[in-house]
């Protein structure tokens, strides 16, 4: 039996991918896709995290919800959580990938994220805790849910340039 991760790791998608360099390319994976300054920090991170403590990590993307390393991005898209009309990924899809994931058996989700997408991934573990509670016959269904750590916490967005020291240093206890 595979032994679920205590703690998962969950990096921003950002505005400048790829394809802006080089608007011929392909598909790419997540990890080839994205890559602003602040982007690339927290990546960096999160792969010494995973080479150290084992932990996955995810992309947050607001077209295609949470996105693993190899999996593959079409072509370039500006779609945001900051943005109301944008046409993002709804809350019940977003649960279902966690779910999907295997991310909510982790103790923890660290999330190098800004406060929006911190906050739509956040609700989106509220909303699957509450419908699994719902229906929990026993009570060791009902465990707390996977608590959501923002590296971020409080950083203003318009500090890119804070939170990609804040990735770049970040030193998270297993």
């Amino acid at each position: 039996m595979t032994r679920r991760p205590r703690v998962a790791v969950v990096v921003p998608c950002s505005k400048e991918k790829a394809w802006d360099a080089w608007p011929a390319l392909g598909p790419l994976p997540a990890a080839q896709a994205y890559t602003s300054p602040l982007h690339r920090a927290c990546q960096a991170r999160a792969v010494a995290l995973n080479a150290a403590q084992g932990w996955p990590w995810f992309v947050l993307s607001a077209r295609y919800g949470l996105l693993r390393p190899a999996d593959l991005i079409p072509d370039t898209y500006d779609v945001t959580f900051s943005r109301p009309d944008d046409p993002v990924i709804d809350d019940a899809a977003l649960a279902k990938q966690l779910e999907r994931f295997g991310l909510m058996v982790c103790d923890r989700l660290l999330v190098f994220c800004p406060d929006d997408y911190t906050d739509r991934l956040r609700h989106a573990v509220r909303l699957h805790h509450a419908a699994r509670w719902a229906h929990a016959a026993r009570d060791d269904l009902r465990a707390a849910p996977v608590e959501v750590v923002p590296v971020f916490a409080g950083v203003p967005l318009d500090a890119l340039g804070q939170m990609t020291e804040v990735a770049t240093r970040v030193d998270v206890a297993s």
